[in-house]
């Protein structure tokens, strides 16, 4: 969530003229990993939401030099039918409620993405009551990135 005196779109384009990765955008990776950064625990609320995207590979593929696959590729290992791929689609959804939230992994449960508070010595709260940027990581990996308005 950008600071209250900028806009999301100044955020972003603070990260993408640093050439930063959505890691580097928040401290997200040492705040899960090391709860005790700010020696408190984060109380976050967000809004309920749920987004989805599909993006068509084709050209992204090709230009990474998959370009057999879409043209006289060989697939008698898979099937004896003459077959052909014209593009491949990667669908991708996310849904944030009450109970957690569920994306292309399992359904996470609210517990599990912070833990407990047992040992902290001070509480803090975020209020995501503005537009902001979302991410779910796994080993420092964006596997979904977003924005919400």
């Amino acid at each position: 969530m950008p600071p209250e005196n900028q806009t999301l779109s100044e955020l972003a384009e603070k990260f993408i003229n640093k050439r930063l990765g959505f890691t580097e955008m928040s401290f997200w990776n040492d705040a899960v990993s090391r709860r005790n950064v700010f020696g408190c625990c984060l109380n976050i609320t967000l809004p309920k939401f749920k987004a989805k995207s599909t993006f068509k590979l084709r050209t992204v593929l090709e230009k990474l030099g998959v370009e057999t696959l879409f043209k006289n590729a060989d697939f008698s290992g898979i099937t004896n039918s003459p077959i052909q791929i014209s593009d491949i689609l990667h669908k991708a959804k996310i849904d944030v409620n009450e109970e957690g939230f569920s994306a292309p992994i399992p359904k996470v449960p609210r517990e599990q993405w912070w833990g407990d508070c047992k040992n902290c010595k001070t509480e803090r709260s975020i209020v995501a009551n503005r537009p902001f940027f979302y991410g779910v990581l796994h080993n420092s990996i964006p596997k979904f990135i977003g924005q919400y308005y």
